[in-house]
């Protein structure tokens, strides 16, 4: 486990920065501008197995980049916290709140669904979204780490 403290301590540094500014920029602002949209959109509910999938992905795809090349990984670090910083100062500048449906707990999946919507109440600050801006981070990582191996053809 020693062989991987420094993993775990800077991803935890990342992930403990995120939630500080979004938990800190909620208790500050209660003023709201509320998301909608002229197109309606139907909730799919099983997209939520998608949108709690991104605890895991942040880690596992973090780890395997610090397991096959650390410079690259410090860079990847360094990319979360500032396009995290660049969200939260967008969510102080223009605030927002998104309606959610109501949900019918008939099924594990909307039980689920539920449960993250009372976890995440109230649906502030959706916009950018930071899961998006994360994955999106740590796909483009993905894709320059795979520069480092020369695959058989």
């Amino acid at each position: 486990m020693k062989k991987y403290r420094e993993f775990l301590k800077s991803i935890l540094i990342v992930l403990i920065i995120q939630s500080a500014m979004y938990y800190l920029i909620k208790l500050l602002i209660n003023d709201y501008n509320t998301i909608s949209s002229i197109i309606s959109f139907p909730l799919v509910n099983y997209f939520v197995y998608f949108y709690d999938s991104w605890y895991p992905f942040v880690f596992i795809i973090s780890f395997v980049i610090y397991i096959n090349n650390k410079e690259l990984y410090y860079k990847l670090i360094f990319s979360l916290i500032i396009s995290s910083l660049m969200a939260h100062i967008t969510f102080i500048i223009y605030p927002t709140i998104l309606v959610r449906p109501n949900i019918e707990i008939n099924s594990l999946t909307n039980y689920i669904l539920d449960f993250t919507y009372k976890t995440d109440n109230p649906p502030v600050n959706c916009l950018p979204s930071v899961h998006c801006i994360f994955c999106f981070v740590l796909m483009y990582y993905t894709y320059l780490s795979s520069f480092k191996y020369k695959y058989p053809t």
